[in-house]
């Protein structure tokens, strides 16, 4: 085997005479850069050089172009890869004479820039492998899928960059093949492009929160297990989807008459329903009520409605009290407006059964109708006692007729008006006439109700007034304080000494009562005159000179 032959020429000429000497026989087998790839064995020999070099001058990939139709197809196109990097040479990738099982395509598929490709991956797809798109049943080319097929050759050619040519349409093309319009390469679920607005039915009101399978079916595909597409009902009116609860009745108005999305039922008065082709006009209070509180809800719910008498639809607040007089016709006292205040005049109080005098036109009303247990209005008996509490303990039942109190007291005031005490046991003469009625008549404790002695009041003076003379006088049980005093002055008025087991004659007439009945200082340091029991003797008074003198 001969030696390399070197030949120091410019590279403008060395090509040509390398060519030359390369074609002759003895030299074919020895020059040859390497076997070509199984891909090219068909070039291989050194009479096949010119397939793919240009005479003279480096591989500038225009006769590549001739066997690579798909290559000059997608350059000539402007797509894909070769088409953005049309200025580079093949061999700045593609590298041949490395063997028969070298790979030609030099690029590392870890670090690929797939900007260059004209195609961004985004989303998810910056996640996935190679092979998993650029798969044979992927390719849309039909010249590279010929080869592929052909030669049994694998190819990262012949993609498209719409979605459908790598996924299934599962909406079985009801929505159309520009899949961007509402998903996006971050996840297919949920549709995060998707405005329903854009749609023929714009979703407003309550729609807007209803899960997109309540009202589009997913219905499976042939052949596809867990797979379909979403089906659209018409919706012309809203019974394909929604049952009429009201059946054969309002079948000449649709439902958008009544009703909006804004709710079954709070979308009527949104929508202005006018409840006055009903029958039952709604004004006052009323106009403020949900539909529910009247019609009630689920398989409660009633539209058809007795409404003759407010007891229809509201309770009896007064439990009957009015059915006599009124026929529990609420209006009588009550509007729409309010059921308080009532329209229950005082002028109309004074036509009832009890006319509201003095302090009584000053009361609250339910100072006198709001009784223990509930509101009260209408009382079987008009007795004072109805309301207020025997302060008496009832000592004067017997004398009212009829429980009137109005036999000492009057509705002006609680204080007793002129009261006659002449008419009763003990008539009040003298000084008893401005002393207060408290004076005698007393709170009488220890009682669970605390009540001021009227009757069964002592008349003896001692039960008022303090015994001084402390027992001197007493007959018994009592003194007889009338004996010697009248309620017109304490001074003794009716005394006669000379009824007394002592009679008042001579100068005895003259002498002051304490020199005979001395002031004295019994137990406890209280002092008492002396006048029972007394020595009626001269001696027990005069004594030494006195008594000679006598």
């Amino acid at each position: 085997m001969n030696a390399p032959l070197w030949i120091p020429l410019s590279g403008r000429f060395f090509f040509p005479i390398l060519l030359g000497l390369l074609c002759t026989a003895s030299a074919l087998g020895q020059f040859s850069p390497g076997d070509l790839s199984t891909a090219h064995q068909e070039l291989e020999g050194l009479t096949n050089c010119a397939q793919c070099h240009e005479v003279g001058s480096e591989i500038s990939g225009i006769k590549c172009a001739n066997c690579h139709a798909e290559i000059k197809t997608a350059i000539a196109s402007k797509t894909g890869f070769h088409a953005l990097n049309a200025q580079k040479k093949c061999v700045t990738c593609h590298k041949e004479h490395l063997g028969k099982n070298a790979i030609t395509v030099q690029f590392n598929q870890k670090i690929f820039d797939h900007n260059k490709t004209g195609y961004s991956l985004t989303g998810k797809h910056n996640f996935i492998e190679c092979a998993a798109c650029h798969t044979s049943k992927n390719i849309k080319d039909k010249e590279v899928l010929n080869i592929v097929r052909t030669k049994g050759r694998t190819s990262f050619l012949g993609l498209q960059t719409q979605c459908l040519s790598c996924h299934e349409d599962h909406h079985k093309g009801t929505m159309g093949r520009d899949c961007q319009t509402c998903h996006t390469t971050l996840a297919f679920a949920p549709a995060s492009l998707f405005d329903h607005n854009k749609t023929r039915f714009a979703l407003t009101g309550l729609h807007a929160k209803v899960g997109c399978k309540k009202c589009h079916s997913e219905k499976p595909l042939p052949g596809k297990e867990n797979k379909g597409f979403l089906g659209t009902k018409s919706f012309s009116d809203c019974t394909p989807c929604h049952a009429s609860p009201h059946k054969d009745k309002f079948t000449s108005e649709t439902c958008q008459s009544c009703h909006s999305t804004n709710g079954w039922i709070g979308g009527m008065a949104q929508r202005g329903f006018d409840h006055n082709r009903t029958g039952f006009k709604l004004v006052g209070r009323h106009m403020q009520v949900k539909c529910q509180q009247c019609h009630g809800l689920g398989k409660s719910r009633r539209l058809k409605l007795a409404h003759d008498r407010c007891t229809d639809c509201h309770r009896d607040y007064h439990n009957g009290e009015f059915a006599k007089n009124y026929k529990n016709d609420c209006e009588q006292c009550h509007t729409v407006n309010g059921f308080v205040p009532s329209t229950f005049t005082f002028a109309r109080h004074q036509t009832a059964r009890y006319p509201l005098t003095g302090a009584h036109q000053a009361t609250a009303c339910l100072q006198c109708h709001q009784q223990p247990a509930r509101k009260t209005f209408a009382f079987r008996k008009l007795e004072c006692q109805t309301c207020h509490d025997d302060p008496h303990g009832r000592k004067f039942a017997s004398l009212k007729k009829g429980n009137e109190c109005s036999t000492c007291h009057a509705t002006e005031s609680w204080k007793p008006k002129e009261f006659d005490h002449s008419k009763f046991a003990f008539t009040l003469v003298g000084k008893h006439l401005s002393a207060e009625c408290r004076q005698c008549h007393k709170l009488r404790e220890g009682e669970i109700l605390r009540t001021i002695v009227y009757r069964g009041v002592k008349q003896e003076c001692e039960s008022c007034h303090k015994d001084i003379h402390d027992r001197q006088f007493a007959n018994g049980k009592s003194t007889n304080c009338a004996s010697c005093h009248q309620p017109f002055d304490w001074k003794v008025q009716l005394f006669d000494h000379n009824k007394a087991r002592f009679q008042l004659t001579g100068g005895h007439q003259k002498v002051d009562c304490r020199f005979c009945h001395p002031t004295e200082n019994r137990s406890g340091n209280i002092f008492v005159v002396r006048y029972k029991p007394l020595e009626v003797t001269c001696e027990s008074c005069h004594q030494g000179k006195d008594l000679k003198r006598g």
